[in-house]
């Protein structure tokens, strides 16, 4: 606000869809978060969010709406039903700030305690022996290319250590102890945007150990990148 001419003139806030309320909420949120938390939250408003509630007026948004909503999340079968449900409870509170509602209808719903078929969870969640073998032998078998043997070096490292794939993608040589045998992650490469970034977590900070064949094929890897990169003309 300022005075003008002795009056004070207020900001007018312009929402009348919940999809505009939600984006006025993500101006505040974004600087408050991340990169890649701020990109997975807009992905879970986009999918699971913005469909329902997106076109409904601020000012028809009741509690029996809420409950409704709250009632198909819970029942849709998607694990993070309870982040959606937060998400929703903290834009019409935003809305409550702003004025734009008396009260929030989501703090009287109820949200239902769902049963998950933990056996149908775990059923997709890993590969078999079997089929790390044959995935192994295939990357083997790659005609002998640096594209190739980038893709191989990439996919085994990931086997070795459990890394996520961003973590692994945005390592140096420098993160990477190979007289030690240690790979360190202090970083993140964060989606679709193509920056690195760092950790979500403090727990995300960690140095693990690798095996010696790991370390011999990182070795390998590295003089035949050097070896490149001289073959194209670049030098560092």
């Amino acid at each position: 606000t300022f005075n003008l001419n002795g009056q004070t003139v207020h900001k007018i806030i312009k929402a009348d869809t919940f999809k505009e309320l939600s984006a006025l909420w993500f101006d505040t949120y974004k600087p408050t978060v991340k990169p890649q938390t701020y990109k997975a939250t807009s992905s879970l408003f986009n999918k699971h969010i913005i469909p329902h509630l997106g076109a409904i007026k601020i000012s028809k948004i009741s509690t029996p709406l809420c409950q409704d909503f709250v009632n198909r999340a819970a029942t849709s079968g998607y694990q993070e039903y309870k982040n959606i449900i937060a998400l929703v409870r903290r834009v019409l509170q935003y809305a409550v700030s702003l004025q734009l509602l008396p009260f929030n209808p989501m703090l009287n719903t109820i949200v239902p305690k769902v049963r998950r078929d933990t056996h149908a969870q775990q059923k997709t969640k890993y590969l078999t022996q079997e089929e790390v073998r044959q995935f192994l032998d295939y990357l083997d078998n790659l005609p002998s290319t640096y594209v190739n043997q980038y893709d191989t070096i990439l996919y085994k490292l990931l086997l070795a250590t459990g890394l996520r794939i961003g973590e692994v993608l945005a390592l140096t040589w420098s993160d990477i102890d190979l007289e030690g045998g240690t790979v360190t992650v202090n970083k993140t490469l964060i989606g679709d945007i193509g920056k690195v970034g760092t950790p979500k977590s403090p727990s995300a900070y960690r140095t693990i150990s690798i095996d010696k064949k790991t370390v011999l094929m990182l070795r390998l890897y590295k003089n035949r990148q050097a070896q490149y990169f001289k073959e194209i003309g670049f030098t560092s």
